[in-house]
């Protein structure tokens, strides 16, 4: 991830990102890259440069620190479901394609104002909009929705019997 180290050439800024934060600038680099596939490992090592560049890398001396962050906000990209294995055995080797949404993010608007909504808790919405399903959950959890049930034991004895 060349281009990140040329974005933010200072180490210390680097380090100073939250991951989400360092994950945002990770996600449209990628996007700009427009390439078909990731390696996480490709990209960190693209930090430090090969031997008799004279591009900019990161000091090797703080490696662990940078290789620490780098890691968290690739897992948090991860996790949030922007980054998913890529087909077949190189998704199996570590290989990532952006999702469909993370492709959908126009500018850092869009993505700030995903990873806000992200942050509220369902239990303090409205009750009416909590018990909406969001678009991309399962069909089991849309049909659990659906058949509302009186009591907590009730529901767990129904559901623990409930085939889909």
């Amino acid at each position: 991830m060349r281009e990140l180290v040329v974005r933010i050439p200072d180490v210390d800024a680097f380090l100073a990102l939250a991951p989400e934060e360092l994950a945002a600038k990770m996600l449209f680099l990628m996007r700009e890259a427009n390439r078909a596939d990731f390696h996480r490992d490709s990209l960190e090592n693209e930090l430090w440069g090969s031997i008799g560049s004279t591009g900019p890398s990161y000091p090797r001396s703080r490696s662990v620190e940078v290789h620490l962050a780098f890691a968290e906000a690739w897992a948090w990209l991860e996790a949030q479901g922007l980054l998913v294995p890529a087909e077949g055995i190189n998704g199996t080797n570590g290989c990532r394609h952006l999702s469909r949404r993370a492709r959908q993010f126009a500018s850092d608007t869009d993505f700030a104002d995903y990873r806000i909504a992200r942050l509220i808790p369902r239990e303090i919405l409205n009750a009416r909009i909590a018990a909406k399903p969001a678009r991309n959950e399962s069909m089991g959890a849309i049909r659990r929705q659906e058949r509302p049930f009186t009591s907590g034991s009730e529901q767990t004895t129904a559901w623990n019997t409930r085939r889909f």
